[in-house]
């Protein structure tokens, strides 16, 4: 697979995105910093790809696009414009990071430790993904969520989105609205399939490194072996 080592920045960077939503205070300062932490992502997704280079000039568009768009709903428009602005740019970034590192996965044949880091990346832009769904919709919806206070921040959103990915169970956010309950129903299922068909199967096929050369070692010396006994030498 091609640029392998960019998958351990692809966890990296996303975790470092998590910590930040978490963590930071200010949302009109957060949203256009996630959309550009997301960019980068999707960036560094196109080049992990076989032949990624005719698609990083249309997508490194995009990103200046989005990440423009972003700062200016911030500083022209009001709380709920760049509140949508900002969640909907970040579902673009996050379903077309998911849908290259998947293609990308699938295409390169090879289940190793890589593969394991893009499987897992992709389980945690799932979540991301939601929860810019939750917040787009909890800006338009009143009480969209219980539990949430006069208005959900994206600490909250987030939080819900991985306790409803993880199926573990609603306790102190619970889905207020018609709408929540679809979007937390889609995202459980999602996340059960994901379980149980794509990590089962990556688990299922995984080798590590030093299996992987025992075994092209053991197929050269059958190769010899076989060479060696079609063509015996004269006494």
């Amino acid at each position: 697979m091609k640029h392998n080592f960019l998958y351990r920045y692809l966890l990296a960077g996303t975790l470092l995105l998590y910590l930040l939503i978490i963590v930071a205070p200010f949302r009109n300062v957060t949203t256009p910093l996630r959309v550009a932490v997301l960019g980068v992502l999707l960036l560094m997704t196109v080049r992990a790809r076989r032949r990624g280079g005719r698609l990083f000039r249309p997508a490194l568009v995009m990103v200046i696009v989005l990440v423009l768009t972003t700062v200016v709903a911030v500083i022209v428009g009001s709380t709920t414009v760049w509140t949508c602005v900002g969640q909907a740019s970040t579902a673009i970034l996050v379903v077309g990071s998911i849908l290259i590192l998947g293609q990308t996965i699938i295409a390169s044949g090879v289940v190793d430790g890589h593969t394991v880091r893009g499987v897992l990346c992709i389980y945690l832009w799932l979540g991301l993904l939601f929860s810019a769904l939750h917040d787009f919709c909890a800006t338009l919806i009143p009480h969209y969520l219980d539990g949430v206070g006069a208005h959900a921040t994206q600490s909250d959103t987030l939080y819900f989105s991985l306790i409803t990915l993880t199926t573990v169970g609603f306790g102190d956010i619970t889905p207020a609205s018609n709408a929540a309950r679809a979007i937390a129903a889609t995202e459980a299922l999602v996340g059960q399939l994901y379980l149980v068909s794509v990590v089962a199967a990556v688990v299922a096929r995984f080798r590590p490194q030093r299996r992987r050369s025992a075994n092209r070692q053991s197929d050269t010396d059958s190769d010899t072996t076989a060479v060696s006994g079609d063509n015996p030498q004269p006494d």
